[in-house]
């Protein structure tokens, strides 16, 4: 993201954190505050969310610039109003604007490396401004449309209901995200 001539990256963030089911990285220095959360959806789907969160905590207008980028790679690069995609030897690999209303648009040529999705919008003194994006990788023959508008203003509703349900099946568990770690990425 580009704001005041300073460049923030989620790759380099402030700090982590990692809770069930979601890692969220947090990035800021004044007036500029970005928290960045991807989880998986309780839902049983090959599908990633993404919530961005951006606040201005100060009294001037701010100009961004904000890029959401998936590291994938595939040959066969599809772009389409909100959207992009990739094909992989596992299937295709897509990137998407999940929000209510679709302001994101792929970028004018295809990035040299992974997916891209660009917004540029002006964030009032004292706002917030809320983007949710989905990061589809349906197997093999399978597309990602229906999965991507399944979830297409519901990223925020739908953390809240995978939190909730995994907290309920993990509720024996005296650290509920060392046990969600060892059942899905075999560590504790």
């Amino acid at each position: 993201m580009l704001c005041q001539g300073a460049v923030f990256r989620t790759a380099e963030p402030d700090s982590t954190h990692f809770g069930v089911a979601q890692v969220r990285r947090l990035l800021g220095a004044l007036p500029l505050r970005i928290v960045h959360v991807v989880f998986a959806p309780s839902a049983p789907r090959p599908i990633l969310l993404g919530l961005v969160r951006l606040e201005n905590r100060g009294p001037r207008l701010l100009r961004i610039q904000y890029s959401e980028l998936w590291g994938v790679e595939g040959s066969d690069y599809r772009s389409a109003s909100g959207a992009c995609s990739y094909e992989t030897a596992e299937g295709t690999r897509a990137l998407a604007d999940a929000s209510f209303v679709v302001r994101a648009r792929p970028p004018g040529s295809p990035p040299r490396k992974g997916l891209a999705l660009d917004l540029g919008f002006v964030l009032p003194p004292d706002s917030r401004r809320h983007l949710c994006f989905a990061y589809a990788a349906p197997k093999r023959g399978e597309g990602p449309e229906l999965m991507v508008r399944a979830w297409r203003g519901e990223a925020a509703a739908e953390l809240e209901r995978s939190v909730a349900s995994w907290l309920e099946r993990l509720k024996t568990e005296p650290d509920p995200i060392a046990a969600y770690r060892r059942r899905f990425m075999g560590t504790s």
